[in-house]
């Protein structure tokens, strides 16, 4: 993991400054980030020199999972794959002393076996939610300083609120900066081997990223002035088409089988059906030159609480902090020695 936090940070960056916005942001950073990262050391210790405790954990963690309340079991195959699959899949969960109501599309539970008694789930994550403290990090600049002559350049945060419609015509405009203005000033001027921006339907967070940046404040900089940028755009119907084209491209790509199944399961578990793909995919075609402005005015509205988030040397967060006044200085720490 040490080898994924300097050779790809810009993707913990983004990590990051998700799980200051949105619960699965949160999620993602505690299971797969730097938070998590923190944890595995202390586990690799408890493993080496106490494995009874370790064992007990990963026990209980058995324990919460395989359980009929909280399992959902996505299998991808041809209709004669699934049929066979059916009763081995179900003997195997019966060896947890659980079973599903319906494996796959076949015809349920096997006969003349009772389910039995449900067990206590534990806490769940509306539990948490309705309690202290709210399951998100830190809001502020943050730097983790790794050993790298480049730096991975992050800076975001909501630009739709919880509940608040949100037009595909966004996507287009997201997509548009990363092929056009980010790929010019951070990637062409600016030195970089690349740089992007991502905007969430499921969360409304909007975040700039840069991948090997030999740049830090100037990268900012560049991600403070978009708002500008898309007010000066005069694009005619040909050029939105190429981002309109674009962005369907990136919705509809083939997929591989394995893929069919994990694609299917995350739509299952968000809600994302048939009709709302459509409505977005509406929206998405009808993008115009209106919908340029108004994310400059949404960004104008919300960039000024959004805060940094760098994986890069020491040398460009000393720098970097000497320049910038007292409120927006950098807080740094070495991430290897956490």
């Amino acid at each position: 993991m040490e080898a994924q936090l300097a050779g790809a940070g810009h993707t913990f960056v983004g990590r990051r400054i998700s799980a200051r916005y949105s619960l699965a942001g949160y999620i993602q950073e505690v299971s797969g980030g730097i938070e998590y990262y923190e944890t595995i050391k202390d586990l690799l210790k408890t493993a080496e020199e106490d494995w009874p405790s370790m064992h007990a954990r990963l026990k209980s963690m058995q324990r919460t999972i395989f359980q009929k309340a909280n399992m959902i079991i996505n299998l991808s195959g041809d209709a004669q794959t699934l049929k066979s699959s059916e009763f081995p899949l179900c003997d195997w969960v019966l060896t947890y002393d659980q079973r599903p109501t319906q494996i796959g599309g076949g015809t349920g539970p096997r006969p003349g076996i009772a389910p039995p008694a449900a067990a206590d789930p534990g806490p769940t994550i509306a539990d948490a939610m309705r309690g202290e403290p709210r399951l998100r990090i830190e809001t502020v600049d943050e730097g983790f300083v790794i050993p790298t002559q480049v730096n991975y350049v992050g800076k975001g945060g909501p630009l739709f609120s919880p509940g608040e419609q949100m037009s595909g015509s966004y996507s287009v405009v997201s997509r548009s900066l990363s092929t056009g203005y980010l790929w010019d000033k951070v990637r062409v001027v600016g030195g970089a081997y690349g740089g992007s921006c991502q905007l969430s339907p499921n969360s409304g967070t909007f975040v700039f990223l840069s991948f090997r940046d030999p740049n830090l404040q100037g990268t900012i900089a560049a991600y403070d002035a978009v708002a500008d940028h898309l007010d000066s755009l005069a694009l005619d119907r040909g050029a939105i088409e190429q981002d309109i084209i674009g962005t369907i491209g990136g919705m509809d790509g083939p997929l591989s089988p394995d893929m069919k199944g994990l694609v299917s399961m995350q739509r299952y578990l968000s809600g994302e059906t048939l009709e709302i793909r459509q409505k977005r995919r509406d929206e998405i075609i009808l993008t115009s030159d209106e919908d340029y402005k108004a994310m400059a005015k949404r960004l104008r509205a919300q960039a000024a609480e959004w805060r940094v988030s760098v994986f890069g040397s020491q040398t460009a967060f000393d720098e970097a902090n000497a320049a910038l006044p007292q409120e927006k200085k950098i807080q740094t720490e070495d991430i290897f020695k956490l």
